[in-house]
């Protein structure tokens, strides 16, 4: 059996955190995060605990502000531009999900866009990549992971399955810089004739344990971004053990791209500050 890749994020997470946290000190100011949370989800829980902790690692100030699902939109939006107008809040984010009474990225779109760090803004998806300074934190992770194990594509095939803002379409823009690459979602007739073909797969579905191994190429990089918690445990929607001694590289679920997501998040932020800094 063949020793394959295991992309450990805690392990890049831990190597850049102390060069983001020197970027910190240098500022001579504490930025301030502001995550806004709708409703009761544990998922939530779990990842707001986590963007916590990085603050303190870094020495942020971080704010939560909770809204029960009762709450109106109104008084969501007067909140938020509340945040958009108060020089002391640099980045605020909205935690997915939210109840489905609400529209998501409508609350997004009244982020103002130099403090939407999770870059989710219609203004900021438009200039991806051409003149913004930010990316979504999921894609900037799943950079920084490929560049770590030096295994960042270049003129390969590459299937992304899920078409989310939050990091399919973003991811599927970069990628196709120098690329070939197709983006599924769940009306794509031929995925899995795609996916025997791939070098690389990326997929959020949110579907645990789907890809195996007899779906893939040997030899693929394979970066799971699904996220599923049942019974109080978190699966990815690869079968991790499966795929392991088959492809080249593969994320584990947790473990993977999550540490990094957060560990971007805080990179984006230092990047919007006035627009002054750039982590990497």
């Amino acid at each position: 059996m063949k020793e394959t890749i295991v992309m450990d994020g805690k392990k890049v997470r831990d190597t850049l955190l102390p060069e983001l946290r020197e970027k910190y000190n240098q500022l001579g100011e504490t930025l301030k995060l502001v995550v806004i949370q709708i409703g009761n989800f544990k998922e939530n829980e779990l990842y707001v605990r986590q963007k916590r902790r990085m603050a303190e690692e870094l020495g942020v100030s971080f704010l939560e502000i909770t809204f029960s699902s009762s709450d109106t939109k109104k008084t969501i939006l007067e909140k938020i531009h509340e945040l958009n107008i108060d020089p002391t809040v640099h980045g605020i984010m909205i935690q997915s999900p939210v109840p489905t009474s609400f529209s998501f990225l409508e609350l997004v779109d009244q982020i103002d866009p130099k403090k939407d760090v999770d870059c989710l803004t219609t203004k900021n998806q438009e200039v991806l990549f051409k003149d913004f300074k930010i990316v979504p934190a999921t894609v900037q992770g799943i950079l920084f992971l490929l560049d770590f194990y030096r295994v960042a594509p270049k003129n390969k095939k590459i299937v992304i399955l899920g078409k989310s803002r939050l990091v399919g379409t973003p991811l599927s823009i970069l990628l196709k810089k120098t690329n070939e690459v197709v983006l599924c979602d769940s009306k794509t007739e031929n995925t899995l004739e795609l996916l025997k073909e791939a070098d690389y797969i990326f997929i959020a579905i949110g579907k645990p344990g789907w890809l195996k191994r007899n779906m893939t190429k040997e030899e693929a990089v394979v970066v799971d971004i699904g996220t599923t918690i049942s019974d109080h445990q978190l699966f990815g929607d690869c079968d991790f053990k499966n795929l392991l001694g088959y492809v080249h590289a593969i994320t584990p679920v947790p473990g993977g791209v999550g540490p990094l997501t957060v560990l971007s998040l805080y990179a984006n932020l230092i990047n919007l500050y006035h627009g002054k800094q750039k982590f990497r």
